[in-house]
């Protein structure tokens, strides 16, 4: 049984950033993802956080390929900030870009090259 209290913790988070979250029109993955940087940063009292692909997709239960394609579709979005292995949460909600701008972002042309004599592929994006 859950039993959730604020002595065992809790995420200072201003109210507006909570609202603008809630309305931006992106899909489950990309708030979650933004929810669990919200939770290593303002739920230990900073303002940005060094983190691991692995720490992000166990608290969000996704692989470690999917979490780094979704943090860098929500750093083209605007919703985070990335220096390093360092990232922050962008708190001008203004400047968050809508969902339907992803599609220019994933849409790159891949070439396969293939190489006879070790029977495999190599994709190299163009």
């Amino acid at each position: 049984m859950a039993d959730p209290h604020l002595k065992k913790g809790y995420t200072r988070i201003a109210n507006e950033l909570l609202e603008a979250l809630i309305r931006v029109d992106w899909n489950k993955a990309h708030k979650d993802l933004m929810f669990t940087i919200i939770r290593f940063t303002y739920g230990w009292s900073k303002k940005s956080a060094k983190l691991h692909l692995f720490s992000i997709g166990f608290m969000c239960d996704k692989s470690e390929a999917r979490v780094s394609r979704i943090l860098s579709e929500l750093i083209y979005l605007g919703g985070i900030i990335r220096i390093g292995k360092t990232y922050a949460i962008q708190k001008d909600f203004d400047q968050w870009k809508p969902k339907k701008l992803l599609k220019h972002f994933r849409h790159k042309k891949k070439t396969y090259r293939s190489y006879p004599h070790t029977r495999k592929k190599f994709i190299r994006s163009i």
